[in-house]
């Protein structure tokens, strides 16, 4: 007979146990659309965290708007986001235009150095336009939590909370 014993475990600090990310990587993704005439803008923010102690190098990202149905790539855009600073975190909003009404992706992806270090994705309808006097339609896509600090000898956390909003209307007009 044979036994065959696998373990897995902690062998760190209690600092370590409770360190959920030690890396750079993509928080969350607000998309807003604008109709435009013909067609709309969708504008993405990616949120990018840097929990490491030392500074990132040069980071970038892809942000691509995929028709649902046919799986082409309605608008992509490649953006520069500098550096981030150690257990900080960075945002920039790509603006992208999309002439069909339709169920779309958005995917961004994150890069370091010309490396891929992650992806995040979400799904949006862009509605055909609306009338002034209908309201805003925002949902809430998805939402992301992350530990930032232990209190009181770990029996209390702080933490930061990140909705994902989507407004699939027109901005209301006062």
């Amino acid at each position: 007979m044979l036994v065959l014993i696998l373990s897995s475990g902690c062998f760190g600090s209690s600092e370590d146990i409770f360190r959920e990310y030690d890396e750079v990587f993509i928080q969350n993704i607000d998309v807003m659309s604008t109709p435009q005439g013909e067609s709309t803008l969708l504008t993405v923010t990616p949120y990018i965290r840097n929990d490491q102690d030392t500074d990132s190098s040069m980071l970038s990202v892809k942000v691509k708007i995929i028709e649902e149905e046919t799986h082409l790539i309605a608008a992509e855009k490649d953006v520069d986001m500098g550096y981030i600073k150690a257990q900080s975190l960075a945002y920039n909003t790509v603006p992208l235009r999309v002439v069909n009404p339709g169920n779309y992706e958005v995917e961004v992806q994150l890069f370091q150095e010309g490396k891929l270090l992650g992806s995040m994705s979400s799904f949006v309808i862009v509605k055909v336009n609306s009338s002034v006097n209908q309201p805003a339609d925002i949902l809430l896509t998805d939402m992301n939590l992350v530990i930032t600090q232990f209190t009181d000898r770990d029996a209390k956390a702080v933490v930061d909370i990140s909705p994902g909003i989507y407004n699939q209307g027109e901005i209301p007009k006062l």
